[in-house]
């Protein structure tokens, strides 16, 4: 299965995601009744997303129909190909995350060559 990363302007320009009246994607309430039909409809259409946490903070939305971290659903005009995995994501977000996870890994090698060495910062 391909997998792509694309940002939210090429999502938007690509597959045309429904909108609130005040311009925002519009997100699909699971629990309620008749948004639980569009939603079963547009997932076996290949037309329903999902915004999830990736259980790092980084929000970020992907094809298809997830319930693990899902934080909602979008439905979209133009449907996905069945056999790719797509994650849309806001560039500025995705270099803050990265610099965020970069900044975390400097720090935890820092505390293991401490560690290593038997010297500690406490």
């Amino acid at each position: 299965m391909p997998e792509t990363q694309i940002d939210e302007n090429e999502f938007v320009r690509r597959y045309r995601p429904f909108r609130d009246p005040d311009g925002f994607w519009h997100d699909y309430d699971w629990t309620d009744p008749v948004e639980s039909r569009l939603i079963n409809r547009a997932a076996l259409e290949h037309r329903l997303w999902t915004t999830v946490d990736d259980g790092t903070g980084f929000v970020l939305l992907t094809s298809g129909w997830h319930f693990v971290n899902r934080l909602g659903y979008v439905i979209t005009e133009v449907p996905f190909d069945a056999d790719d995995h797509i994650d849309v994501f806001d560039p500025e977000d995705l270099e803050d995350w990265e610099e965020r996870l970069e900044q975390e890994a400097l720090e935890d090698g820092e505390a293991g060559e401490e560690f290593a060495s038997g010297q500690s910062s406490t």
